[in-house]
């Protein structure tokens, strides 16, 4: 029959061999990164040039509207640059999203 002395050692030489162990390995997150293909990545870089200047583009081609930009709350409509960096922030948003899901799909 093992006493609890025997119990609370194996638990401690196993938390001993876990520490240990951590302080051995150096994973690193950029040799994680090193896996993924060079195209890859540059087709989601050159995916979310297009998506900033697609949406920039037209944004401040409605600027000359006489109604404002309307796809914006009324705040942002006759402040075209505000309004080009809130678009910007979604499109970041959405390609942050996007590209975690093709990069973790590809892994």
């Amino acid at each position: 029959m093992s006493g609890p002395g025997q119990v609370a050692s194996a638990w401690d030489e196993r938390m001993r061999l876990i520490r240990l162990r951590r302080k051995k390995e150096r994973l690193q997150f950029w040799n994680e990164l090193k896996l993924i293909p060079k195209w890859l990545v540059g087709t989601v870089v050159v995916l979310y040039a297009a998506a900033m200047a697609i949406s920039i583009s037209i944004n401040l081609s409605y600027r000359h509207n006489p109604y404002g930009n309307d796809m914006f709350p009324p705040e942002l409509r006759d402040h075209p640059i505000l309004a080009s960096l809130a678009l910007g922030g979604i499109v970041t948003l959405m390609s942050v999203m996007l590209t975690w899901i093709i990069l973790w799909s590809r892994m």
